[in-house]
């Protein structure tokens, strides 16, 4: 009978072990994660400032694993793990295990700095930079907004002084001359 190896996790440390037990006899190997594909964190900033598409860097896990026989996908997230039971619960079922191993990866560390944690855009995730690249072109819309909304403002000052200027120059003019004809003014 296979021994069967839940493996917790899609990421670096996760994929590396199930490529290194694929083809395995003796094991069959369940890899469950949160999301149904594996991406590669070094490119998340080329997503992050729109360089690179989301599709450029992440690659189903179904699909990795296509030919491999002792090897499935399970999605979902870790929910409890039962030591007693050899079984873990997911947000999408129950497995059970010989041999458990969790590779979740890490989390984004402030420090303590509890300020910066709440202003921050942290990026760990594919959601992480799809939310900086969305706040990035949010900004930039506002910014371009304001400048053309300053540009008309100021379009409409300059014309506004020129028809001022104009005004008052004929104003002068017409000023003049019609005290030239009253005879007011006149030294």
């Amino acid at each position: 009978m296979k021994k069967e190896i839940v493996i917790i996790g899609g990421g670096f440390a996760g994929i590396n072990l199930v490529k290194h037990l694929a083809d395995e006899t003796g094991f069959h190997v369940t890899q469950v994660d949160m999301n149904n594909y594996n991406f590669f964190p070094p490119l998340l900033y080329q997503v992050a400032t729109g360089f690179l598409d989301v599709s450029n860097l992440c690659y189903p896990f179904r699909k990795l694993f296509h030919d491999k026989k002792n090897l499935s996908f399970r999605l979902g997230e870790l929910q409890k793990v039962i030591p007693e039971e050899n079984k873990v619960r997911l947000s999408t079922c129950e497995l059970s295990y010989d041999y458990l191993v969790l590779a979740t990866g890490a989390e984004s560390n402030y420090f303590g700095m509890e300020n910066i944690r709440k202003a921050a855009l942290p990026m760990k995730t594919v959601d992480d930079a799809i939310e900086i690249r969305n706040y990035m072109l949010e900004k930039m819309e506002e910014v371009i907004i304001a400048a053309d909304e300053t540009e008309k403002k100021e379009t409409r000052y300059r014309r506004n002084r020129r028809r001022r200027a104009h005004r008052c120059r004929d104003c002068r003019h017409v000023g003049r001359d019609a005290r030239e004809y009253s005879g007011k003014g006149l030294s």
